[in-house]
């Protein structure tokens, strides 16, 4: 079970494939999203941040379009990723995360 799985506990999550971009202080790191759950994710990543940094995540959920969450850093490996936890979120973000999960989901089980 990784850090990811240990975080979101009874949260579902899934594997997905797509772009983000994690903003933390002055930098702006691109990255893939590997898990997913309501409560955190994993990005895969060269570029390591510090555990407890705030972030700023951009979901890229359609072209030129972005889900723009608030977490901070769970954990943090050289040359693999590390994972967020997010913090509070309006409905609407909280329904697209959801939404992703569940699509996410089907398309691993078909």
């Amino acid at each position: 079970m990784n850090n990811l799985h240990t975080l979101a506990g009874s949260c579902p999550s899934s594997t997905l494939h797509f772009r983000v971009a994690v903003r933390a202080g002055g930098q702006t790191i691109d990255g893939t999203i590997h898990d997913l759950s309501r409560r955190g994710l994993l990005v895969r990543t060269s570029t390591p941040l510090a555990v407890g940094q705030a972030v700023q995540v951009f979901l890229f959920t359609l072209p030129h379009t972005a889900l723009v969450l608030q977490g901070s850093v769970r954990w943090s490996e050289d040359h693999r990723g590390f994972g967020i936890m997010f913090g509070a979120m309006p409905a609407f973000a909280q329904e697209m995360l959801a939404t992703l999960t569940t699509f996410s989901q089907a398309q691993s089980a078909a």
